[in-house]
């Protein structure tokens, strides 16, 4: 399992930020979920984003997937 990785700019601390507190990044609008009962816990909606499930559910899980994807492109790369 991959280590947590902390943002390196201040653009991924503000994402950071904003998804910590339940909301789009991009609009600062609180995000939603299809259905509670169905709920994965890694994909939250932006229905001004057009209901697109771009953003992870909370900085946890922010921080969880930006680590696999460093540990990705390092495997990609040697």
């Amino acid at each position: 399992m991959a280590d947590i990785r902390w943002p390196r700019t201040a653009r991924g601390w503000r994402t950071l930020f904003w998804l910590s507190i339940g909301c789009c990044p991009i609009h600062h609008r609180r995000m939603s979920i299809d259905n509670e009962l169905y709920d994965d816990g890694r994909t939250a909606y932006c229905f001004r984003c057009d209901g697109i499930g771009m953003w992870p559910q909370g900085a946890r899980e922010a921080l969880w997937q930006n680590a696999r994807a460093v540990e990705k492109r390092q495997r990609a790369h040697g």
